[in-house]
C-alpha cells in the first residue's frame, strides 16, 4: 500500500511537471498568434486560445490522462491470470473487447455533438464578453433586455448541443455500468465452476476475482473520461490550426532602431475575404525630421496605411522599409521603442499610469516623467 501511495504521488508530481511544462512552452507562441488572430478578427477570435491551454492543461493535470497508460497494466493482469486458469483471461478479454466497443460507440455518438457544444460555448462567451464591453452604452440606453434575450438564444444553442452529447454518454456509461457489474458476478460464477470442477483451488478463487477486475478497469474508465479527452483532443487541434496558421514569421532578435528613410514601395493590402485592395501600389518615402499628413474620406485606407507602416498588417504585395528593414518582420520588442500608435478605437491596458507610458516594462521613474512631458 506504502509502495502504491509513493507511486501514485510520483504520477501525480509527474503530470503537474507535465502541464506546467506544456503551459509554459506554448504561452510565448500562442499568445503571439492570438494577436494576430486579434488584429484580424477581433479581440474574442484571439483570446479563445488562453482558455484552450488551460483546458489541456487541466485535462494533463486529471485523472483521465492516465487510462491508456493503466490499461497497459492489463497485460501483467492477463499474464498473472494465465497462472491460475486461462479460463480467467478469457472472460477478462471478453469484457476488455466489450469496453473498447463501448468506448468506439461512445466516440461515434459524441465527438460531433462535444464539437458542437464546444463551438457554441465559445460563441457564446464571446458574445457576452463583446457586449460586456460597451456596458456603458448598454445600461444608458436600455439595450439589455433585448441582449438578455440575445444572449439566451445563444445559451439555448449551446445548452442543445451539450445536452444531446450528455444524454448519449450517460446511456453508454449506463451500459458500462450494468458490464462492471455483471463482470463481477461472471468472475464469481467462473471461479465457482473451476472450483467445483476441480481445476483450481479455493484459495485462489479471490486472486482471479480481483485481478481480473484489474484487467478490466481501465477501459471502464476510459469510456467514462471519454467526453473530457474529445474536448482536450479538440482544444489542442484548435492551438494547433491558430499557430501554424497565424505563426509569427517576425524575427525573434532584437535589432536597434537607425535613423534612415521609412520607405514605401508598390504597397498593396489586400484584406480577408475580399476582391477590392484596400491599398494599391503606394510608393512614397520619408526622411528623419519631415512630417506627413494623410487626408481622405472615411474607409480610403488611411487607417490601414497607419497600421501597415508600424507593421501591425502584413503586405499584400509590396512593403514598408525602415533604415532597408521590413516593418512587419522586424522583432517588435525593439521597434516598438521607436514607435508611437494611437488606434482609432482606444482602450488601456490595465495597469498604471507609470506602467502604461512604460509599456508595459521595467523603467525608470525619471525617464517615465520625462516621457510624460515630452508628450
Amino acid at each position: 500500500v506504502v509502495i502504491y501511495g509513493l507511486l501514485e504521488f510520483v504520477r501525480s508530481w509527474t503530470y503537474s511537471v507535465m502541464a506546467h511544462g506544456f503551459a509554459q512552452k506554448l504561452n510565448l507562441p500562442a499568445l503571439q498568434a492570438g494577436v494576430m488572430r486579434s488584429i484580424e478578427g477581433g479581440v474574442n477570435e484571439g483570446g479563445a486560445v488562453i482558455r484552450d491551454i488551460n483546458d489541456v492543461r487541466q485535462f494533463i493535470l486529471s485523472n483521465s490522462v492516465s487510462s491508456p497508460l493503466d490499461a497497459l497494466w492489463s497485460i501483467v493482469f492477463l499474464i498473472a491470470l494465465m497462472f491460475i486458469h486461462p479460463v480467467y483471461v478469457m472472460v477478462a478479454c471478453g469484457f476488455i473487447v466489450a469496453m473498447v466497443v463501448m468506448n468506439i460507440v461512445t466516440d461515434q455518438l459524441t465527438r460531433q455533438a462535444i464539437k458542437e457544444a464546444n463551438a457554441a460555448q465559445q460563441r457564446h462567451v464571446q458574445e457576452v464578453a463583446g457586449s460586456m464591453r460597451h456596458a456603458e452604452a448598454i445600461e444608458a440606453m436600455g439595450m439589455l433586455p433585448a441582449l438578455v434575450r440575445m444572449w439566451r438564444r445563444s445559451q439555448g444553442e449551446m445548452l442543445e448541443y451539450s445536452n444531446t452529447a450528455n444524454v448519449r454518454t450517460r446511456v453508454v456509461l449506463s451500459i458500462t455500468k450494468a458490464l462492471q457489474k455483471s463482470l463481477q458476478m461472471v468472475t464469481v460464477a467462473t471461479g465457482a465452476f473451476l472450483v467445483l470442477s476441480g481445476e483450481i483451488s479455493s484459495g485462489v478463487l479471490f486472486a482471479g476475482m480481483v485481478l481480473t477486475g484489474q484487467a478490466v478497469t481501465p477501459f471502464s474508465n476510459m469510456v467514462e473520461s471519454w467526453q473530457q479527452w474529445v474536448s482536450a483532443g479538440q482544444a489542442w487541434g484548435r492551438i494547433k490550426t491558430l499557430i501554424r496558421e497565424e505563426g509569427s514569421v517576425r524575427s525573434t532578435m532584437p535589432a536597434p532602431v537607425g535613423d534612415g528613410d521609412l520607405t514605401v514601395e508598390h504597397l498593396v493590402y489586400l484584406p480577408e475575404g475580399r476582391d477590392i485592395p484596400v491599398l494599391r501600389g503606394l510608393t512614397f518615402s520619408l526622411s528623419p525630421g519631415e512630417v506627413l499628413g494623410i487626408a481622405g474620406p472615411s474607409g480610403a485606407g488611411k487607417s490601414t496605411l497607419a497600421r501597415c507602416l508600424t507593421g501591425i498588417l502584413r503586405p499584400t504585395a509590396g512593403g514598408v522599409y525602415l533604415d532597408g528593414h521590413s516593418t512587419y518582420l522586424w522583432e517588435r520588442g525593439s521597434f516598438g521603442r521607436a514607435v508611437g500608435y494611437l488606434p482609432q478605437s482606444l482602450s488601456l491596458i490595465d495597469g498604471t499610469v507609470r506602467q502604461t507610458i512604460a509599456r508595459m516594462q521595467e523603467s525608470d521613474p525619471r525617464d517615465v516623467i520625462r516621457a510624460a512631458q515630452l508628450a
